[in-house]
């Protein structure tokens, strides 16, 4: 599930400012350990909503939101 998540998330590179980028790549492996730590289920619905809502997550990502408050915010 981690390579997964993280696969996902590269795939939003192209939305990143290219000064940004190096501190994306980091930020979505942080999301993907954090999210593959979860249950199967969770970390299924995570995936979910990145593949589903890349916007989103670049926005998240943009605005500063940490990897925690992402989760949280996922899974409701």
């Amino acid at each position: 599930m981690l390579t997964a998540i993280y696969n996902a998330l590269k795939a939003l590179v192209s939305r990143i400012p290219l000064d940004k980028v190096a501190k994306f790549l980091k930020w979505a492996w942080d999301l993907a350990v954090a999210a593959a730590a979860k249950t199967y289920e969770q970390a299924l619905k995570i995936l979910n909503f990145i593949k589903n809502n890349p916007g989103k997550i670049v926005d998240w990502f943009l605005k500063g939101y940490s990897v925690y408050e992402i989760i949280r915010m996922i899974l409701g």
